[in-house]
């Protein structure tokens, strides 16, 4: 049992140890030689900058690695992750008080009860193609299929999606540190993993990470793979998460913030209020949910959760 234990302990070690590495040599072989770092910066030369660059990577992915395992190991219980997981959700006290009012995106469903409801409250007809027609029309044209997890089962190949994926936006090294941080926050965190693969490779292409707090529902993460990005994920996952919510019986659906007005725009084209007032208006009051229905039997209206179940 001690060496099992052991083994199950070292495993995430092993394979976020090895994403970390995987983004860490991806930035030395990218930028390492192209760097245009200006070395009256620096009391040393350049290449010996660069080189300390790399370094730095690689040990603050080292550390996250140990603070990953380290709270698996001595903090895995529920209620810490529940605990440690207002702070993300931007539902502790000290935060509300240190940061100004964020505008997220919500969706009131009181008067909804499926997903036929939700559209006729949408006036936009395209819209109404995109959930009833497009999405599932890419999807078979693609062959992409979606597999409902656990929080356990977050892994380095979640990693590397996110860095692809905040690779779009920033440097190389600001995309690593965003990306390590955003990696040990999910690993810490609850909620609901909807990966997306496609039939032709088992890499992941993408994710989504679900939290239901109160009578209110968090659609917490995305992440995608750019040579993705025309595929319709995010449509998906935003239907997914309607009828769960619906099939649940929820009052509210929170998108979060947005990283610009075009997609805050988009949000709102799908019915979406952008408020800075969502904590009075969402109702996060209330025990997390951990048992959420899989997107067909949420559809279906039946609320059963199974894992690693294909979709």
């Amino acid at each position: 049992p001690v060496k099992n234990s052991c083994q199950k302990n070292l495993r995430p070690l092993l394979v976020t140890c090895g994403g970390v590495l995987t983004a860490s040599l991806d930035f030395i072989k990218r930028d390492f030689l192209t760097c245009s770092l200006d070395s009256s910066h620096f009391p040393f030369p350049v290449i010996q900058a660069e080189m300390f660059l790399a370094a730095a990577l690689l040990v603050a992915g080292g550390l996250g690695c140990v603070a990953v395992v380290a709270f698996r190991r001595t903090a895995s219980s529920l209620s810490r992750r529940e605990g440690f997981s207002l702070g993300p959700l931007g539902l502790r006290a000290s935060m509300r008080r240190r940061r100004g009012p964020a505008k997220h995106s919500i969706l009131c469903l009181k008067d909804m009860k499926t997903l036929d409801d939700y559209l006729r409250h949408v006036d936009s007809r395209s819209v109404r193609t995109t959930m009833r027609v497009q999405i599932d029309k890419v999807f078979a044209t693609h062959e992409l299929y979606s597999v409902t997890k656990s929080y356990e089962h977050v892994s380095w190949q979640h990693f590397a999606v996110i860095y692809a994926h905040e690779r779009r936006l920033y440097s190389t090294p600001r995309a690593f540190l965003v990306s390590l941080l955003r990696f040990v926050a999910i690993s810490l965190m609850v909620g609901t993993l909807d990966e997306y693969y496609c039939s032709n490779s088992k890499t992941l292409v993408a994710f989504t990470s679900t939290i239901v707090k109160g009578s209110t529902m968090r659609a917490m993460w995305f992440y995608q793979r750019p040579e993705f990005s025309q595929h319709m994920i995010w449509f998906h996952s935003l239907r997914t998460a309607l009828t769960r919510s619906l099939a649940l019986g929820l009052h509210h659906l929170d998108l979060g913030p947005s990283i610009d007005d075009k997609v805050a725009q988009l949000k709102e084209k799908f019915g979406f209020e952008y408020a800075a007032d969502w904590r009075d208006k969402c109702s996060y009051d209330g025990p997390f949910l951990h048992s959420l229905p899989l997107p067909a039997a949420a559809a279906a209206g039946t609320a059963m959760r199974g894992d690693e179940l294909r979709e």
